[in-house]
């Protein structure tokens, strides 16, 4: 007896698995976490791509407000 090959599950078995992550980084009070995500779900949705998971940093660079000891 002749074995049946199953091609779509064959298919299937031989995708590759893509996980996206949008990266957000604040680094400055003009910037929001909200705005950069509406902007990426925005592109995602124009290039149909699926976000999985999200990766938020917010970095702050306080010798920007450090002035220094007064004199």
């Amino acid at each position: 007896m002749a074995k049946v090959h199953n091609y779509s599950e064959n298919l299937l078995s031989l995708e590759k698995k893509i996980m996206i992550y949008g990266y957000i980084r604040v680094s400055s009070d003009k910037q929001t976490v909200e705005n950069q995500r509406f902007e990426i779900n925005n592109f995602c949705k124009k290039e149909k791509l699926i976000i999985n998971g999200w990766i938020e940093e917010t970095i702050w660079n306080h010798s920007d407000r450090f002035t220094g000891p007064e004199e």
